[in-house]
């Protein structure tokens, strides 16, 4: 057989399969996401500078402020904030319905 005739053959076959199975090629509903770092998380320190913990607090924690596509800072948990005395003084209003826990508080103590 000549190696033309194969491919061609082979290629023929392929795409008559993948016409006659459409549902193969669709994506099934997404229900959960799951992430997979490529190293293990070790730390949980935002100033550190290893990416896989940057992604992982970036997914998990909230901050008051977030850069937006052009790297503005801008508000993200507060409903508002104004700037005094020359920029030393900062008053914050945050967002209602945010949840805050102690990550000292051990059970029990």
């Amino acid at each position: 057989m000549k190696r033309r005739r194969f491919l061609g053959g082979t290629a023929a076959a392929i795409g008559t399969a993948s016409l006659a199975r459409p549902g193969i090629v669709r994506a099934a509903a997404a229900s959960t996401l799951t992430f997979v770092p490529y190293a293990d998380l070790a730390l949980l320190d935002p100033l550190v500078s290893a990416f896989v913990t940057r992604n992982h607090v970036m997914m998990v924690f909230d901050t008051l402020f977030a850069l937006d596509v052009a790297g503005e800072a801008q508000p993200q948990m507060l409903a508002g904030y104004t700037v005094e005395d020359a920029g030393k003084t900062w008053k914050l209003t945050l967002r209602d319905g945010l949840k805050f826990h102690d990550k000292n508080t051990r059970p029990g103590a």
